[in-house]
């Protein structure tokens, strides 16, 4: 039996040979060249079917165009490279493969395209790699289809006998047009090209430019550029007139204990009208009144980017002035950051910083230092002694250190303050609520569910772990507030969700009854709002109902702690009076209107915007402009 099957199988392997070998015989080789040419349109096309994107629909002639001169390049690299047409076709089928993969699972992950700053964010991905599920799905099994169809019948071609079948001219050819590779890459890259064919990148839509133009497009902006008519002079300029125009006056306050609780993937699914659920996850949110000034807050970020959102709060920046798809943790921050910490520690707070997972991610270790944090805690590292970072099976909700858990240890860094005769500045990353959310449920109770047509549905096991686990932040969060109630000292806790939960996008789309690209901007804002809270155990006026983006969040909770303004502080409050939120998606009116354009915007408008841009500009990357203008020190 084994012989006849090797038989058959040799019959098979010399049929396929004789098919190749007439291929390869025909004048010119044509077969080969058919498939070299071809080869950059079957990569796109298999990327973007990875990417579960029909470009034939979603992109115009021109994004075609500009994706095929990538995978172009890529191409004719490989084949100076290798000096081969076999080994070009299959490295650049390979890559594009790998590629495509990448940033499908992304998409299945994060609700988002890849982009060149998770490169820089490996250490993050790989530490919660092993928590989601990767078997394969139906476009994955395609794009190994596409692969196979390609590197299959090349298999059985046969190797060229020379680099570039020893002429010369071919080889000429190849170096001239990795030259011309080489010219566009820098007019690409290094010239005023991009912006002047009004040519961005696309974070906000999953399928916009096509995943390559899209991903280089992203690394082309990477790089922060003066802002149009910005000058050192102009801006402390603009800082005299605020300073003397200036009618926000410094908190009387006492200095309060201020903690803030950015809670992973923390999300009110009641929001979103339609969606059909068996009950209410998280009552104790819902009913906090008394003290409280609660409402939405307008992420930059949805299903991942935790680093961001913290950048916004503590930082009043906004991510909208930085280059698309960039995290300044990793990036843009230098010793010395003016921070809600820098303030802290000029009033000689304690200041500490705590997150119950790996040191490794986003570069907290050197970011938080250079904000001003004296102490730092971690699963894995701190520098401190206030807390125990040892955590029993008990301290577990899943696999991740439980809220409850977590606030255990904010109790102990105010216990050790208190000791130690200070107030504190507390900032506080959880970790209960990361993705994925199909893992064991572990000390975590089934609660609320979808019903109704959401019930039995692909995305409903998902799902309902996500709002067991809102169940369990918000017992969580009842059990904070009670301890801080019985607290002697005074305290403000700034609770918000740093961003959505990458959810399954069918989820979404079964909500708004369309595919995700064809939202309305009000529609498209919604997945980009957390439920934030500033409650005092102290007498505080009372408000709900607010909408604030997070660059303008810990203004606002500084100014009920009783924290002296700086008067970039006091600015971004300002521009919180015409804006609701200042995003990458757009400028957000206090009407809720979404303009994506700062052109489209009333003249005042766009002036406080310029100044606003300028300013964060010069916050970050000016060299002593105006010190005393973004700093708290002895002076001011």
């Amino acid at each position: 039996m084994e012989t006849k099957t090797t038989g058959l199988w040799g019959r098979c392997r010399a049929g396929l040979r004789w098919v190749g070998r007439r291929i390869w015989t025909m004048p010119g080789q044509k077969a080969l060249w058919l498939l070299f040419v071809l080869t950059p349109l079957i990569a796109f096309l298999e990327v973007e079917l990875l990417s579960e994107n029909n470009p034939f629909r979603s992109l115009e002639a021109w994004q075609w165009g500009l994706n095929l001169l990538w995978y172009g390049c890529i191409l004719t690299f490989a084949w100076l490279a290798t000096g081969r047409r076999k080994g070009s076709i299959a490295i650049t089928m390979g890559l594009s493969f790998v590629m495509g993969l990448a940033n499908h699972y992304i998409l299945e992950f994060r609700g988002r395209a890849l982009f060149p700053i998770d490169l820089l964010s490996l250490r993050t991905a790989v530490n919660v790699a092993g928590n989601y599920d990767y078997t394969p799905d139906f476009f994955v099994w395609c794009g190994v289809a596409v692969l196979a169809a390609v590197l299959l019948p090349l298999a059985f071609l046969p190797k060229e006998p020379e680099r570039f079948g020893g002429k010369r001219w071919l080889k000429r050819t190849c170096i001239g047009l990795c030259g011309g590779w080489l010219i566009y890459i820098g007019v690409f890259f290094f010239t005023g090209m991009l912006p002047a064919c009004d040519i961005y990148a696309q974070q906000w839509f999953t399928k916009g430019n096509g995943f390559l133009l899209n991903f280089t497009v992203s690394a082309r902006y990477m790089r922060v550029e003066k802002p149009e008519g910005y000058s050192e002079q102009k801006v402390k300029n603009r800082i005299d007139l605020l300073e003397s125009s200036d009618d926000l006056s410094n908190a009387e306050q006492a200095v309060t204990n201020f903690i803030i609780v950015m809670n992973e993937s923390y999300a009110d699914l009641t929001e979103y009208d339609g969606l059909t659920l068996s009950g209410d996850p998280t009552p104790f949110l819902h009913a906090l009144r008394e003290n409280t000034i609660r409402g939405d807050m307008i992420s930059p970020v949805t299903g991942g980017g935790t680093a961001s959102v913290e950048f916004e709060v503590l930082t009043g920046n906004t991510n909208a002035f930085l280059s698309s798809g960039t995290v300044a943790y990793q990036m843009y921050l230098r010793d010395g950051t003016a921070s809600l910490a820098q303030t802290a520690d000029a009033m000689q707070l304690r200041t500490s910083a705590y997150h119950p997972y790996l040191a490794s991610g986003w570069n907290r270790t050197f970011a938080y230092p250079w904000m001003g944090f004296q102490s730092q805690y971690y699963q894995d590292h701190r520098v401190g002694d206030d807390i125990d970072t040892n955590y029993t099976d008990e301290d577990l909700v899943r696999e991740y250190v439980s809220d409850r858990a977590d606030y255990e240890r904010v109790f102990q860094l105010t216990d050790a303050a208190r000791a130690a005769g200070q107030r504190c500045f507390v900032h506080n990353v959880t970790m209960q609520n990361h993705s994925g959310y199909n893992k064991a449920w572990n000390h975590l109770e089934r609660g609320v569910v979808l019903t109704g047509d959401f019930a039995g549905q692909g995305y409903d096991n998902t799902t309902n772990q996500f709002l067991a686990l809102m169940g369990e932040s918000d017992r969580a969060m009842q059990a904070l507030i009670a301890h801080y109630t019985e607290v002697e000292e005074p305290t403000v806790i700034l609770f918000f969700g740093d961003h959505q939960p990458p959810l399954d996008n069918d989820l979404f789309e079964d909500i708004y009854g369309k595919e995700l690209d064809d939202r309305t901007d009000a529609e498209l804002i919604e997945q980009y709002k957390t439920p934030f809270l500033i409650w005092a155990n102290f007498d505080i006026p009372e408000q709900e109902g607010l909408t604030v983006g997070a660059s303008f969040l810990g203004a606002m909770a500084s100014r009920v702690a009783g924290y002296p303004q700086t008067g970039y502080m006091k600015f971004v409050s300002r521009v919180a009076e015409e804006f609701q939120a200042i995003t990458p998606v757009g400028y957000i009116l206090k009407d809720g209107t979404v303009v994506r354009e700062e052109e489209q915007l009333s003249p005042e408008q766009q002036e406080l915007a310029e100044t606003y841009r300028w300013l964060q500009y010069a916050n970050l990357f000016g060299e002593d402009v105006a010190h005393d203008f973004f700093f708290v020190n002895e002076s001011n």
